[in-house]
């Protein structure tokens, strides 16, 4: 497992030390996560989590550039008793158009479990297990993942800069349990500054 976050580390630092003319900048921002467990009466909640971190665009033509990032982003969900809390670093990687400020893209990226801690609360009972081990709530969750990203912002010529994403992990999140699948995505919505 501790391969997967090195491999995503490496990926992100070397596609920006290589690259000319980048400018590197900070984002922070909300999220809305849904987490959908297929088979289980096809369960989907939604909850308000949070993303922040590092981000780079590097010129690869007139209009064009490779937007990477590296962010912890938090995605919760709320399911019969229980409240999920997923934690993951994530790396996407966007082919983004730019044009008077305006920028526009997609592209997919790499996800790597932190954590995942589901909280029960049942009348005056209350647990709290590690979704990445074997627990009483019978679900086990991977740790690695796929993602596919879409995003359109704006940077303003002072180095403000926000933006928008939709972000769905690609693969079943589910490594053993009762439900035929879970999958999660995110809308987020971000302020950052690049810097000159």
């Amino acid at each position: 497992m501790k391969k997967y976050l090195t491999i995503i580390i490496a990926i992100f630092f070397a596609t920006v030390l290589h690259a000319q003319k980048i400018r590197y900048g900070v984002e922070a921002g909300i999220n809305t996560g849904y987490l959908n467990l297929k088979g289980d009466d096809g369960i989907e909640n939604n909850s308000t989590g949070w993303q922040g971190g590092f981000t780079a665009l590097i010129p690869v033509g007139k209009q064009l550039a490779l937007q990477p990032k590296m962010l912890l982003v938090q995605r919760n969900t709320r399911v019969s008793y229980a409240r999920l809390d997923l934690k993951f670093l994530e790396v996407p990687v966007c082919l983004v158009y730019s044009k008077d400020g305006f920028t526009a893209g997609a592209g997919a990226g790499l996800v790597y479990g932190i954590s995942a801690k589901a909280r029960y609360k049942y009348e005056d009972e209350s647990s709290i297990y590690s979704l990445y081990e074997p627990n009483e709530s019978e679900i086990t969750l991977r740790r690695a993942g796929i993602t596919a990203n879409v995003t359109m912002g704006y940077i303003f010529p002072n180095g403000i800069a926000v933006n928008a994403h939709f972000s769905p992990v690609l693969n079943d999140l589910q490594k053993d349990g009762y439900v035929e699948g879970i999958y999660s995505k995110t809308i987020g919505f971000s302020v950052g500054y690049y810097f000159r």
